[in-house]
């Protein structure tokens, strides 16, 4: 079997998007292209310099489709050190994106932007569930009643 036959879609829905397609997309007002590697390495297996090489390709690739070089770099596989963070940096993120599952809880300190935390959402059949898992902390309603009854009293 051809090595590269796992990787080759097979239907439309598992396909990477064109050049074009993700230039459309990231013409669209609430999407953000960010960055995940030229070759999706894993960038704890490279030495700081290599894993930023990996990261500028990918900046310079996108940029030419898009026009704008992406804010935010998700770690491969979520793999990130101190010396890929300092990498990270180097390159112009502004944020990284790991694959623990948390809360970001504000305020941020230090490195946190670049080692923000997220939910995947699995479609297990527990969607609602998996959304209420996700939800803020902060609820401006109750909030806002806690607020009006130190009002009233």
């Amino acid at each position: 079997m051809n090595c590269l036959a796992v990787i080759r879609p097979i239907f439309d829905v598992d396909r990477p998007l064109t050049a074009d397609e993700l230039k459309n997309l990231s013409l669209q007002p609430f999407v953000e292209i960010g960055n995940h590697t030229h070759t999706h390495s894993i960038l704890t297996n490279y030495s700081t310099a290599a894993a930023k090489e990996e990261m500028l390709q990918a900046q310079d690739n996108l940029e030419k489709i898009t026009g704008t070089r992406p804010l935010s770099v998700a770690y491969p596989n979520g793999n990130y050190s101190d010396g890929i963070v300092a990498a990270a940096k180097d390159v112009g993120f502004k944020m990284g994106i790991t694959t623990l599952e948390s809360k970001n809880y504000l305020p941020l300190k230090n490195n946190d932007l670049f080692c923000l935390k997220r939910f995947t959402l699995r479609g297990n059949g527990r969607f609602a569930g998996e959304c209420d898992r996700t939800r803020s902390d902060f609820h401006l309603k109750s909030s806002l009643k806690e607020l009006l009854g130190k009002v009233k009293n």
